[in-house]
């Protein structure tokens, strides 16, 4: 393994830590929408951007084209639903 072996078990090891808790958000999410404690449509805005990221990443040349696309997806999806919600209060 030479000198990097240290930092491939740690590399392994962030990974399992990051995938253990994304496994345990997805578990727990889907519990309260099971108990009623969450709205379902809220769970669904959590994870579109998991969704879409995973989508482009296996559509798109490289995952990092991918990430860029949707960082600036989400930013504009954030925008419009701030304009909306600017202009639903000037109305109501």
């Amino acid at each position: 393994m030479g000198n990097n072996a240290i930092l491939i078990i740690s590399i392994y090891i962030a990974l399992g830590l990051g995938g253990l808790g994304i496994l345990s958000m997805a578990i727990f999410s889907l519990r309260n929408v099971t108990y009623g404690k969450v709205r379902p449509i809220t769970v669904v805005l959590v994870v579109a951007p998991i969704l879409l990221l995973g989508i482009l990443g296996l559509t798109m040349e490289t995952w990092a084209e991918a990430g860029i696309l949707t960082v600036v997806a989400m930013f504009i999806v954030s925008l419009i639903g701030l304009l909306g919600s600017g202009v639903r209060s000037l109305f109501l």
